[in-house]
Parts: C-alpha cells; structure tokens; sequence
C-alpha cells in the first residue's frame, strides 16, 4: 500500500512558480501544500476547487496507485447523468444473483431527480482512467447528510471506491458543521447493511429515529422495499475514520 496525501488547492486561481500547478488533464503531475495525511488503498487524494481544474470540473481528485491506474473524485456534472443511470442499473444486477429480482429490475433515479442533486451540490462520482465508474447523491434529512444512494459498478466492489465517495462526504458535512452521516439500507445484504456497520456506521433504533428518517422509511415502505428486512444508520462526522 502506498501512502495517500491529502491536500487542499488554495482558494485562487493558480499561477507559474508557486505551489500549485495547473492541471490540464487527470493525470497531470501536481505540488500542493500539505494539509493532512490518510491512506486510500494505493491512491493519492486531492481535495479542492472545480474552479482551479482545467478541461474537467474536478472538486476531489485521487491519483495513482500501483498498478498505473488514475482515480479521482470530483462533483458530478451534467454530462455524467446518463452514466450514473447506466451505474445504477449495473449495480442493481448483484441483488438478483440474491433473490431480489425486483430491487435488480427497479428503475435508476430519473434525469431530473439527479439533476437536482446536481444542482444541489450534492453529488459525486469516481473516475478511473477518465471514466466514471461510481456515484454518491446525498439528501439533507434534519440537519444531517443523508446518502441517498451509493453505487459502484459491480465488477470494481471491493476497491474502496464507495468508501472514498463517502469519505468525501463526510468532509462536506463537516466543512457544514453537520453531525451525522445518515442513510438506509438493507439489513441482511452483504455489501449494504453489513458493510457499512464495518466502515462505522451504527443501526437506529425506532426511537432514535429523526422524523425526516421516518418518513423515509415510510417512502421505501410504500415502494415495496420492506419485503426485505432494512434499517436506519448514523456515522458521527466527529468519530469518522477517513481512508
């Protein structure tokens, strides 16, 4: 595993002989003053402006690991909403090799409901080698970051690639002086409930429960997905362990 470096871009607009370099391209070579150290499975991350990318609008941007491979995250934009739906109906296929033929069958979110994240501000994909290849949207659920959906294409599970997305998340809910990270999910689903009690998330009891995570869980009921055991859970941004 190679050590991850964690830098954030100054809030100006770079110029030659100062410490941060254009990037023209992903890929680029870069110099950033250091902020904070964290490991991400081989890659080296970036945090800044989309304002001080060049050619692509690049909020968070993760390069290299050792296999030659160029990650980043970055705000999602436009043109990567017919892509984000292709995700979600790729990463729907899993559940069917489970029983859930329906959740593998249920249509992604619609243009319109992604452009609204979009427009949020509270969207995010993964690019490896220019293209995307996974997406986080996020809600704001009483006072707190709500991941509303998190996807990974299927065959690039187990790379840390939605831990990353969230990761930045939570530094978006802090840089907000929001709480919590909040979020629904299957309970007996290897990479969903299961998976996210690993990285830090807990399950809420019912009385625990804000009214906003409520009626969430009234939506997902009406929509038939209580066929199958699911709950409520909460990751405190304080206690969050990045990388």
């Amino acid at each position: 595993m190679v050590a991850v470096r964690i830098c954030r871009i100054p809030n100006r607009s770079p110029r030659k002989n100062t410490a941060v370099q254009r990037i023209s391209r992903i890929g680029d070579s870069i110099r950033l003053p250091l902020f904070r150290r964290r490991r991400y499975r081989g890659r080296i991350a970036v945090i800044g402006s989309p304002s001080h990318f060049a050619e692509k609008s690049i909020g968070f941007a993760a390069t290299g690991d050792d296999t030659g491979t160029v990650t980043c995250v970055r705000e999602a934009v436009e043109a990567d909403i017919p892509v984000l739906r292709e995700i979600e109906r790729a990463a729907g296929e899993p559940f069917a090799r489970v029983g859930m033929i329906e959740i593998a069958e249920d249509e992604p979110p619609s243009v319109e409901a992604l452009r609204g994240y979009l427009e949020a501000g509270r969207a995010w994909v993964v690019e490896e080698d220019g293209a995307v290849v996974a997406y986080l949207v996020a809600d704001l659920i009483d006072g707190n970051a709500h991941i509303d959906q998190v996807s990974v294409r299927p065959e690039l599970r187990g790379r840390g690639l939605g831990k990353l997305l969230i990761d930045r998340l939570v530094a978006w809910a802090r840089e907000r002086g929001l709480a919590a990270i909040t979020l629904t999910t299957f309970t007996e689903v290897p990479w969903n409930g299961p998976y996210y009690a690993r990285i830090g998330f807990r399950q809420l009891p019912p009385e625990e429960r804000t009214p906003g995570l409520r009626a969430v869980c009234a939506a997902e009921a009406a929509h038939g997905l209580e066929r199958w055991p699911r709950t409520c859970m909460r990751a405190e941004v304080s206690a969050w362990q990045a990388g």
